[in-house]
């Protein structure tokens, strides 16, 4: 009957929880990865060195998609404080007349113009050592760091680029660490200039999974104690579809309007996602006679297992693009496995749903039959668009 749970289907749903809770516990131990960088007590670099930390994609004000603010901003609140970890950390005296360590904002395209290979810190007419730009470094902001806490004035940005935020120690301080955060705020947002878009594409895929929902939901309700638990299960497959695509689309919107990433928002989607795959894949293996077999059981849960884990991967590479400039053929090489698993999960779905599809329209009045061959259709389009 279509409403027994067999063996591969539990197996599927305990994989299900496993991985919801996983997705959970990695994606709230991994640090932030908003628009901001957090300098957690962040040693500061060497004498005579430049360390870049975070890079930004940020749009002038001319080109920006929305304009809630009239211009994009970088913001500080640097600090210098004793690294009291160190054989020998600095003093408070040492590091109130310390000024020759800086953050710097540079534009990706004039990193290599700008800053010299050698000898990049050259001293000023007052006599204190900073970082010394060329003539071609017209993007370059820079601001000298100091052991008070007072937030910098913003900083307008007027060219449209992906911008690196640097550290640079010009003088011969060691035995600090620097604390607070440098943000960058768009003209649409605190949102990454490369995710805006994502926000329409949640609202639409959310909008399309309600009206999918609501269609499938007024279709089973006119028959709804003879309907199968095959056909029960795709709506709530839709349903938890629907659920995951408001999360995303709140995600972004929260993250629009705020400097700090929305973590447990990511966190809630992508373990509703990994439930609504799984139980995706356990509605099609449930509808099949051959999960009764125990190699096919063990072949499906390792599948499974498998899956769960590339899909964390990925969502966490995705989280982690901009911060870290990912190019497009690192994404793509992350996403491959997940690619390749759901591939194989999906084929085995696929042959399971439609023996039972077979034998069931084969049994049942052909009123009936088309009922059960929508009810793959939607399974397989459930699929391809997860």
């Amino acid at each position: 009957s279509g409403s027994i749970r067999r063996p591969a289907g539990v197996a599927a749903m305990k994989v299900a929880r496993a991985a919801a809770v996983a997705a959970l516990t990695v994606n709230l131990v991994l640090p932030l990865a908003a628009h901001a960088f957090t300098f957690n007590d962040e040693t500061i670099p060497g004498p005579m060195q430049l360390r870049v930390y975070q890079a930004f994609y940020v749009y002038a004000a001319e080109d920006a998609f929305e304009r809630k603010y009239p211009h994009s901003v970088f913001n500080e609140d640097l600090m210098l404080v004793p690294d009291l970890s160190a054989p020998n950390p600095a003093s408070s005296g040492e590091l109130d007349r310390y000024k020759s360590l800086q953050v710097a904002w540079i534009p990706q395209k004039e990193f290599l113009s700008s800053i010299k290979p050698q000898g990049f810190c050259a001293y000023g007419a007052d006599g204190i050592a900073r970082l010394s730009l060329t003539g071609n470094s017209s993007g370059v902001r820079l601001r000298t760091i100091t052991a008070s806490h007072a937030e910098a004035p913003e900083v307008v940005v007027t060219e449209t680029s992906m911008y690196l935020v640097a550290l640079c120690n010009c003088g011969n301080l060691t035995g600090a660490k620097v604390a607070g955060r440098a943000s960058v705020r768009n003209p649409h947002g605190y949102l990454p200039a490369t995710e805006y878009h994502k926000m329409a594409l949640w609202e639409g895929i959310a909008i399309t999974y309600a009206l999918l929902s609501a269609s499938w939901g007024i279709l089973l309700s006119s028959d709804w104690s003879a309907s199968l638990a095959l056909q029960r299960g795709l709506l709530f497959v839709c349903l938890n579809s629907f659920a995951e695509s408001v999360l995303m689309w709140t995600l972004y919107v929260t993250w629009n309007s705020q400097r700090d990433y929305p973590e447990l928002l990511f966190s809630l989607a992508t373990a509703v996602s990994l439930w609504k795959m799984c139980s995706f894949l356990r509605i099609a293996i449930d509808a099949g006679e051959v999960a009764s077999d125990s190699c096919a059981i063990m072949r499906t849960s390792a599948l499974l297992v498998s899956y769960a884990a590339a899909e964390i991967n990925f969502r966490s590479t995705l989280r982690f693009r901009a911060s870290y400039s990912m190019q497009s053929q690192d994404v793509l090489l992350n996403a491959m496995p997940v690619i390749m698993i759901f591939a194989a999960l999906l084929a085995v779905a696929a042959h399971s749903l439609m023996r039972k599809a077979n034998e069931l329209a084969s049994s049942y009045s052909p009123v009936q039959a088309p009922l059960l061959y929508a009810s793959a259709r939607v399974l397989a389009c459930g699929g391809l668009g997860a």
